[in-house]
């Protein structure tokens, strides 16, 4: 790891590939069905954005706040919407776009999705105190905006 943060290159640079091996770390370990939820990574995920956004989202919405396409999302919501843990209702702001939002299943099944990360995180709470975890979601979720605000061919929508 030290090799990246040493380079004579722009840091920015050496940033990027560092959110991109981090990414890879964090799938490797929470990839696959979890033997406790029966839901992949993206499903868990979908159910997550559903759960814990104030305003239930649309499936656009979610592919934008995830970073994944409309078709992918859907894909899982078709999956959790089998599994009764999120139900779509009619949406006041569009006609033909539904929202969604978790059933009492759906927030149980999200708890138990949360339990590896919960533990993860316990882990990590030797090097990582709670005012360094605050301060280093804040630059995360800054660098996730300055992305999103960033023109891209390959935006998922």
């Amino acid at each position: 790891m030290a090799d990246m943060l040493a380079s004579n290159r722009d840091p920015r640079v050496d940033l990027i590939a560092m959110v991109y091996r981090l990414h890879g770390a964090m799938r490797n370990r929470f990839a696959g069905p979890n033997a406790n939820t029966g839901l992949v990574l993206l499903e868990a995920l979908v159910l997550g954005a559903i759960v814990v956004n104030r305003d239930p989202p649309t499936v656009p919405e979610i592919g934008r706040m995830l970073g994944f396409t409309r078709q992918s999302i859907q894909r899982a919501v078709n999956k959790l919407i089998a599994l009764e843990l999120v139900e779509p209702r009619a949406n006041p702001r569009h006609k033909r776009a539904p929202i969604f939002v978790a059933t009492q299943a759906g927030r149980d099944r999200m708890r138990e999705v949360q339990r590896p990360s919960e533990a993860l995180a316990e882990e990590l709470a030797a090097e990582f105190d709670v005012a360094r975890a605050t301060a280093l979601r804040d630059e995360l979720a800054a660098l996730l905006s300055a992305v999103q605000r960033c023109a891209s061919p390959t935006d998922p929508d």
